[in-house]
């Protein structure tokens, strides 16, 4: 994965602003390296979630899939896209935070 980790940090916080500090040139330093750090840390943990739930998490944030087309895509309900996607958020957050 490259720095453009927008989606990524959509996911966890529901703000945006994580990502915009690492790629904005004129952000301070310290927010910065705080900022690459977390995502580093966001990254990781993508990692260590089981395959169902990163692939939902990808095509949701990273690609921009409505859960219908996710559901579509997947062949699964939309239901299931989600608890899925809910599921791995809940994940990406105890992992964060540890």
């Amino acid at each position: 994965m490259g720095r453009n980790l927008q989606f990524i940090s959509e996911s966890i916080d529901g703000d945006r602003e994580l990502a915009m500090i690492v790629r904005d040139p004129r952000a301070d330093p310290e927010r910065r390296a705080a900022s690459v750090e977390l995502l580093d840390q966001v990254e990781d943990a993508l990692r260590e979630l089981p395959e169902h739930y990163r692939v939902v998490v990808w095509l949701r944030d990273g690609e921009e899939l409505s859960y219908q087309e996710i559901a579509n895509v997947l062949d699964i309900p939309i239901g299931t896209v989600r608890s899925r996607l809910a599921r791995a958020r809940d994940a990406l957050r105890r992992i964060v935070e540890i």
